[in-house]
């Protein structure tokens, strides 16, 4: 309980509890010796015989300070029950009716009361015998005033020391039974685990020992102060923030230190009553608990003891049981602080991702997390398991072992391990040993993540980079290159056309062949190494597949069959044909890698007719890629099209291949259809509308007899010398009259110089030379000429030119070097045939 009423009670200082506890024993002593002086009379009863013996010492006695009372033999036991315990008894036991023996055993059982036997001759062996009984002192009839007064006397120094003797009895008994009660206390509160628990039976032993009829114990958190258990629930909030009123003997207790006694709130005028529900108190005891003196851990508050007010007895039994229940509840907050932090780390190492374990030296695993026991597929329940066979021979156990008896820690460290599936990760640790005092381990710490995916990109990334690199280099050699394959080839067909009829054709011949397929290579190396422009037009897939199959006979090997199968001539489909050379390059790779030991790999293209009843054949043409191989099951065919899924192993497959085919196929309209048995093979079926009439901006055949001569002036940017003496002697061949730059400023002014007299009807620009670019040079003269035809000309890669703003559209035309006589002339023929058309 709290009290808020002003304080006006009986406070302890440090000081004032020194000198209470040197009185302690003289109170505790004066509170026990009033169960004996309660209502008790200093009075003395004279039992004496019929002639009046005793009746003389009247005087004597009230000058003594008694109070005499006579009485007979035979009333003297009802005398002795009515006169409250008197102090003395005198005894006349020369009446022989009198029962000296009965009425000396009455005496001495309701009081220790010192008795005095009066005698006479005739009874003096009784009185002996009285005497060794435990009567006090004999005296002879007629009693003798000054001896009786000496008796007297002497009988009031017995009952002082008797008295004295009896209040130490009382304190000893007194503390005996709470020194026994604090020596148990200890052992009930030891037993409790819990803070609730610990309030119960702390708080019970404060009402028992106490005897209190209510109060509360609170516990210190921070700026509040948190109700553990209440004697009396109902009255008292559950909790109470700081700081408190100064005026409250819990605020006071709180700034003191000290423990506060009130005996009487309303007497002493210590303030209002509580006002929580109502509830009053009389008499008040406020006990901090405290540890290394200054360091509050709670407050015990009790009211109204139910016999009477709170003493400094109380106050010092309390303050002791405080002081022991501070103790253990310093143990107890102690106790509950080291499980907390275990719980914390307890579950820190069975929540967390990263996989832990705590391995002894000798690698049995002692202790693991969910995610440790997942990562190696083990179960600890099911037996010990080491840790030592998981790891790679190059990073064995005892060599980890080794290099932590040196470094203690290992961060960053990264294993091999082999899972028991045969499959190998690899994973990033934090290592660290647990030392012995000699330094010896005593258990080593691990925790592991998984990071065989994150390599796996990164070797995917490095791989990206270096074919990113290759393109670079292939997009800057293929321009040079191409150059000169330009004049290899242009030469060749000069020297085809002049030695007709000679025994030297043949051999220009070959040299243009080898000069076509060096071009063809270039195309290919630009192609698949970076991305290219789509360029979509009517293809025959048997070119395609024909034009491929030397590179892809190579690739395969000799134990792989390669089969082709054309059953229709015309396999027409609108498409990029660089796109479709990529997907069946893709799919008759992934079918090699179907069967390691060899087989046969069947390509078949053919021409379906529609079926309405069936959505899966809907006609056109169709490229079937099958193999011999393994096949998929239909869970792993499900998948075979998400992005990086792949059956392979790491390292083999970046699985995009399928994917990418996937994509290529529906851009060009078409679908997929899969068949696959487990050990009997697989088939890729890909089906593409086909193509009946050819595209607007598709390129006309030209009939064969058409003349491609003509007259028109022409205006050529070329920075390669041989190309453009190459290009000059072709176009003048056929009665061009050819202007040559070999950079943008000659080409301007070569243009402004005959814009007004013979203005060129074409020009023929490199896209890439020095200074700006071809098309920039074309920009810049459209804008005093737009109608002029323009014809690009590059050996650079489709990903350069469109870097370069350089793609076809509908006022541009474009030819790749190394281009023949026939492609340039017909080229150039058909944009100046065009031009006049457009003339109005």
């Amino acid at each position: 309980m709290v009290y808020d009423c002003v304080y006006a009670g009986s406070r302890l200082s440090r000081e004032t509890r020194i000198n209470e506890g040197n009185s302690i024993m003289s109170s505790i002593a004066q509170e026990h010796s009033q169960k004996h002086d309660l209502h008790q009379k200093n009075t003395a009863l004279l039992v004496e015989s019929k002639d009046g013996t005793l009746s003389p010492l009247k005087t004597l006695l009230e000058k003594k300070g008694f109070h005499p009372v006579f009485t007979n033999a035979e009333n003297c036991l009802k005398t002795i029950d009515n006169q409250a315990f008197p102090r003395l008894h005198i005894l006349d036991i020369s009446d022989k009716s009198l029962p000296p023996d009965e009425l000396l055993k009455k005496i001495q059982s309701i009081h220790p009361a010192t008795c005095i036997i009066a005698t006479d001759e005739h009874s003096y062996s009784n009185a002996c015998e009285l005497l060794a009984k435990g009567a006090y002192a004999l005296v002879r009839t007629p009693v003798n005033p000054k001896e009786l007064e000496h008796l007297i006397d002497r009988h009031c120094e017995h009952m002082s020391m008797y008295q004295e003797h009896s209040k130490t009895q009382s304190c000893i008994a007194a503390l005996q039974e709470a020194i026994t009660a604090l020596l148990v206390t200890p052992k009930k509160l030891a037993k409790c685990l819990y803070l609730s628990d610990f309030g119960r039976a702390l708080m019970t032993e404060f009402q028992q020992t106490l005897n209190a009829s209510g109060g509360s114990f609170f516990i210190l958190e921070g700026n509040k102060l948190l109700r553990v258990y209440s004697l009396d629930p109902g009255h008292v909030p559950e909790e109470i923030t700081l700081p408190l009123s100064q005026n409250s003997l819990l605020g006071q207790a709180h700034e003191q230190r000290e423990l506060i006694l009130v005996k009487d709130l309303h007497a002493e005028k210590a303030g209002e009553p509580s006002g929580w529900e109502g509830y009053t108190d009389n008499s008040t005891l406020v006990l901090p608990l405290t540890y290394n003196h200054d360091h509050v851990l709670g407050f015990i508050s009790l009211h109204n003891k139910k016999e009477a007010s709170f003493t400094e007895h109380d106050a010092a039994v309390g303050s002791a049981l405080a002081s022991i229940g501070s103790g253990i509840l310093s143990t107890l907050k102690e106790l509950f602080a080291s499980q907390e932090r275990e719980n914390q780390f307890r579950r820190f190492f069975l929540d967390t991702p990263a996989a832990n374990a705590i391995i002894a030296p000798d690698s049995t695993i002692l202790l693991a997390n969910p995610a440790f026991e997942s990562l190696l597929g083990i179960l600890l329940s099911e037996g010990n398991v080491s840790f030592s066979p998981f790891m790679d021979s190059t990073d064995s156990w005892d060599k980890l072992v080794l290099k932590l008896k040196q470094e203690h820690h290992l961060s960053q460290h990264e294993l091999r391990i082999h899972l028991k599936n045969h499959t190998t990760i690899c994973v990033l640790g934090s290592i660290t040993a647990r030392l012995r005092p000699d330094s010896s381990i005593l258990s080593i710490h691990v925790s592991l993540a998984d990071i065989t995916e994150k390599r796996r990109l990164e070797h995917e990334l490095s791989h990206s980079l270096k074919m990113e690199a290759v393109g670079r280099l292939a997009g800057g050699v293929a321009h040079d290159f191409n150059n000169l394959i330009a004049v290899i080839l242009g030469y060749s067909e000069i020297l085809i056309e002049s030695l007709k009829n000679t025994t030297f054709q043949n051999d220009i011949r070959e040299i243009k062949q080898a000069g076509e397929k060096a071009a063809e290579l270039a195309k290919q190396l630009c192609y698949f190494s970076r991305k290219q422009i789509e360029r979509q037009s009517v293809i025959n897939v048997n070119d395609s597949v024909t034009e491929m199959e030397r590179m892809l006979r190579r690739l395969l090997g000799e134990n792989i069959i390669l089969y082709t199968e054309f059953n229709t001539q015309q396999a027409l489909i609108i498409a990029d044909k660089g796109q479709i050379e990529q997907v069946i390059m893709n799919l008759v790779i992934n079918a090699r890698d179907a069967m390691p030991r060899g087989g046969t790999i069947s390509i078949i293209t053919a021409e379906q007719p529609a079926d309405s009843g069936n959505a899966d054949s809907p006609g056109g043409i169709t490229l079937t890629v099958a193999d011999s191989g393994t096949g998929m099951s239909e869970e792993v065919k499900a998948h075979i099209f998400d992005p990086f899924f792949s059956t392979k192993e790491q390292g083999k497959g970046t699985g995009l291949g399928l994917a990418t085919v996937h994509a290529i196929v529906q851009t060009a309209g078409g679908k997929i259809i899969v068949e696959s048995v487990p050990g009997r093979g697989t088939s890729f079926m890909l089906s593409f509308p086909k193509a009946s009439v050819l595209p607007k901006n598709g390129t006309a055949v030209a009939e064969s007899g058409l003349s491609m001569a003509g007259t028109e002036h022409i205006l050529l940017l070329e920075d390669d010398k041989n190309v453009r003496t190459l290009m000059i002697k072709l176009l003048a061949w056929q009665g061009y009259s050819v202007k040559e730059a070999s950079n943008s400023r000659e080409a301007l002014l070569l243009f402004n110089q005959h814009e007004q007299e013979t203005p060129f009807d074409l020009f023929i620009a490199d896209v890439i030379v020095p200074g700006i670019t071809g098309k920039e040079t074309a920009e810049l003269m459209r804008k005093k000429r737009p109608s002029l035809p323009v014809l690009f000309i590059s050996g650079y890669s489709d990903e350069t030119l469109r870097k370069k703003g350089c793609a076809d559209d509908y006022s541009t035309n474009f030819i790749t070097k190394p281009f023949d006589n026939d492609t340039l002339q017909r080229k150039v023929r058909e944009i100046l045939d065009t031009a006049k058309e457009h003339i109005p």
